[in-house]
């Protein structure tokens, strides 16, 4: 048995000040949930109670100010116990921030950002991952400089670690400064180039230079391309876009990584996205990653909107996944109603994936909507059945 209980309120105070407050409950009963923190090589059992309950809490606040100047804070708290189907990477975490965006001259905007991340109880195998320390604090300033053809962008950023779990090792729990620079340069009308600096300041220095280009052969069709070269390894990309009578538009990207540890990944997509007539969209998408360690992924996307009227439109997506022998497919179903500025939408998911251990199947009701120019509300039904081979 499962139960979640949730509500969430928004105040605004003029039209540049807005509060956001959210709270939720749970509570359910013993159920096995398994985690991988190394992209499923292995699974981690998350440890659970005859009867486990939590709580989760957020709070944000967001002000516009003189025109110029965009302030933003929030506040986040979900209990170790807590579960809902998008919370177990955030179980036992809690989370601190603020940022500031001043528009210094129409030309020139600055940003700085403070964030802070802190286990609660331990956490989760998942979050001790993310976090990599007992707390983890992130300060960051952004400047960009836009100009006629050149668009400058520089960024510090600093972290600190309290109490590193020596078990991980990741960006987020070392202690490090990281300087860098990038420049965008429209080199003519049809061509765009850029080029990106990064260093990490500490006793073994670690760098980076990204540079690439985008160019318009036509004015249908564009090339890019990207390489990138530091002490980590190297990455190289192309990637293609065609856009025919803008009714038929397809892209693809092919992308290899280098690591010095001589392990290697391949990513290759293709989508494409067509006008059957003035009411009806048809597009699709194909993934494939081929790693050295890890094995292959392969996923493809299938999806449809049609315009019924003035107002309704009917949306359909199908989506096929495996990753090692792991089968999943999802189907789902949507309709909409926009009128006077105000959106109706019912969704319905069907999911199923299956394995040499279990089969899990899935159905996922969803209704969101207006009601007001000032309140809106959304809810969803979930049930669902997993069967494991052993009788369980």
């Amino acid at each position: 048995n499962y139960e979640l209980k949730g509500t969430d309120a928004v105040l605004r105070l003029g039209r540049d000040i807005k509060f956001t407050g959210e709270f939720a409950q749970s509570k359910s009963g013993e159920a096995g949930n398994f985690i991988s923190t190394d992209g499923g090589l292995n699974f981690t059992e998350l440890a659970t109670g005859d009867l486990d309950k939590g709580k989760a809490y957020g709070l944000k606040a967001e002000a516009y100010l003189f025109d110029r100047l965009g302030l933003t804070s929030y506040y986040k708290q979900i209990e170790k116990g807590f579960s809902s189907t998008a919370t177990t990477s955030g179980q036992g975490k809690e989370l601190v921030g603020a940022g500031a965006t001043l528009d210094i001259t129409p030309e020139t905007r600055l940003k700085v950002s403070h964030d802070i991340q802190k286990l609660i109880d331990g956490g989760n195998p998942q979050t001790q991952l993310q976090v990599g320390a007992q707390k983890t604090e992130t300060s960051t300033a952004q400047i960009t400089r836009e100009m006629k053809k050149l668009r400058l962008t520089g960024e510090y950023r600093h972290q600190k670690v309290t109490d590193k779990l020596e078990q991980f090792e990741s960006e987020t729990n070392r202690e490090e400064n990281t300087v860098a620079a990038k420049a965008d340069y429209k080199l003519t009308e049809k061509v765009d180039v850029s080029l990106e600096q990064q260093a990490t300041l500490k006793s073994a220095p670690d760098y980076q230079t990204t540079a690439g280009i985008e160019a318009r052969v036509t004015e249908k069709v564009s090339l890019r391309a990207k390489e990138t070269a530091g002490t980590q390894g190297t990455a190289t990309s192309i990637g293609a876009t065609a856009n025919v009578k803008d009714r038929f538009q397809i892209s693809s990207d092919l992308t290899r990584q280098n690591y010095k540890s001589d392990r290697t990944a391949d990513t290759a997509s293709l989508s494409g996205t067509a006008k059957t007539n003035e009411k009806t969209e048809v597009h699709t998408t194909l993934a494939v990653t081929d790693a050295s360690e890890g094995g292959q992924t392969q996923s493809v996307v299938l999806g449809s909107k049609r315009k019924i009227n003035d107002h309704l439109t009917l949306a359909a997506d199908k989506t096929y996944a495996k990753s090692g022998e792991t089968l999943s497919q999802a189907n789902t179903y949507g309709l909409a109603r926009e009128k006077d500025e105000k959106k109706l939408e019912g969704t319905f998911t069907k999911q199923r994936s299956q394995s040499s251990t279990e089969v899990s199947n899935a159905n996922i009701f969803g209704l969101s909507g207006d009601i007001n120019d000032k309140w809106a509300a959304q809810g969803s039904f979930e049930r669902g059945i997993v069967q494991h081979y052993d009788g369980a």
